[in-house]
């Protein structure tokens, strides 16, 4: 069996959560070891799902530890980035959680999204652990590509988060953590950050803040409002206040998207762009 990763039945007492994890996410699920060739396995051990390292076992299994995630206010950085008005967040990048976790323990309602199937049942698990444990939380997961669900969703959001992968530092020096390390082999370089963006600018939400590291450029430079800057990381602010008051320039019988297409198309105008380029 050669695939990346599979899904682990060991006991029957996990034997209902493993199959509709496999069904979920389309994982193979395997009880026999020696059909395995994939790197990685989902297995649940004293009830945490967790991902082992099938080629390189010396390696710690890798989990959702909401204990490892500490308390940062809303006066961080982070929490300064989200604006006051912001009640409703969207992760729309979320991997492991850590963000979104430190999100909803600012008080925010957040909707963290994952479209990677591996990362994906690691977060679900661990979202629903820290629920049963800190039943305050806001907070719930979804599956799938945010490029698709940010404009299906059945709440406005306030704000949508993003963080990308990182470009490759200045500094390779710097070491990096086994967990980013398994999540950008799983995941890629996310090539499409960009894509998602742009989404994310054509969504509901009015304000979309992105997480950079301090020597990478905006994805967006042209719609940028502004930055918070940390010593190692930035946090791009893009807000659509402006654009929605810019709506009434264009008749009032016009739907809110044809006028928010038509102030996009305008803006490109402006500009001399590529249309091909969307709003970035």
């Amino acid at each position: 069996m050669d695939q990346q990763a599979v899904c682990i039945l060991e006991s029957p007492e996990h034997e209902l959560q493993c199959r509709s994890m496999s069904d979920r996410y389309s994982l193979p699920l395997v009880s026999n070891l020696s059909e395995i060739s994939a790197k990685y396995a989902l297995r649940y051990h004293d009830g945490v799902l967790k991902l082992w390292d099938l080629q390189e076992p010396k390696f710690r299994p890798i989990s959702f530890d909401a204990n490892q995630t500490g308390r940062i206010g809303k006066n961080s950085l982070l929490g300064k980035a989200m604006g006051k008005k912001t009640r409703t967040i969207v992760d729309a990048t979320a991997g492991l959680g850590q963000d979104a976790l430190l999100l909803a323990r600012m008080g925010f309602s957040v909707i963290a999204i994952e479209r990677v199937p591996v990362i994906s049942a690691l977060l679900e698990d661990g979202i629903a652990r820290a629920t049963s444990t800190e039943q305050h939380l806001r907070i719930q997961h979804s599956f799938g590509d945010a490029r698709d669900l940010l404009l299906k969703l059945s709440v406005r959001p306030d704000a949508i988060y993003l963080d990308p992968m990182y470009p490759e530092g200045r500094k390779k020096s710097v070491k990096v953590s086994r967990p980013l390390k398994v999540i950008r082999e799983l995941a890629g370089d996310d090539p499409d950050s960009v894509d998602l963006l742009q989404t994310a600018l054509r969504s509901t939400a009015r304000r979309i803040v992105v997480k950079r590291p301090v020597y990478a450029a905006p994805l967006c430079l042209r719609v940028l409002a502004g930055s918070l800057k940390g010593k190692m990381v930035r946090y791009d602010i893009y807000v659509r206040t402006g654009w929605t008051r810019t709506l009434s320039i264009f008749p009032s019988e016009y739907s809110v998207e044809r006028r928010q297409y038509l102030l996009q198309s305008f803006q490109l105008f402006q500009t001399d762009s590529v249309p091909d380029q969307g709003l970035c």
